[in-house]
């Protein structure tokens, strides 16, 4: 399977999958990540989390950080994962496990655009 950049943590199929950051939907993904779906954190910045099995919010609804978004799956892939990347509105791609590490230690989250384009850990 070729790699690509964004945080890929192994999982099972159907763990749940939450919003990171207040966003709102841009569109419903199901081309080259499987069952994806695209948020819209403002200034160009996209979330994008990939190979759901579900998802449970629709295009151009307004997200709280913490709400259910979908389901992890092995949609478009046979190996059961989520992919989560932010695409800033410069084009890079940044690796979000800087902004995860903060939100579940409850510390200052980074801004988007300070977040690392590597050293990303892939599956």
């Amino acid at each position: 399977m070729e790699q690509h950049p964004g945080h890929r943590p192994d999982g099972a199929v159907g763990h749940p999958v939450y919003e990171m950051l207040p966003a709102t939907t841009q569109d419903i993904e199901t081309a080259s990540c499987g069952t994806g779906l695209r948020l819209n954190l403002g200034n160009n910045d996209r979330i994008v989390y990939c190979h759901l099995t579900s998802r449970s919010v629709g295009n151009g609804v307004s997200v709280p950080a913490g709400q259910l978004v979908g389901r992890s799956g092995n949609t478009g892939t046979n190996t059961p994962h989520l992919h989560v990347e932010i695409r800033t509105g410069d084009g890079l791609i940044r690796c979000p496990q800087r902004l995860l590490l903060a939100i579940y230690d409850g510390a200052a989250r980074p801004a988007v655009r300070t977040l690392p384009t590597s050293g990303c850990t892939l599956g």
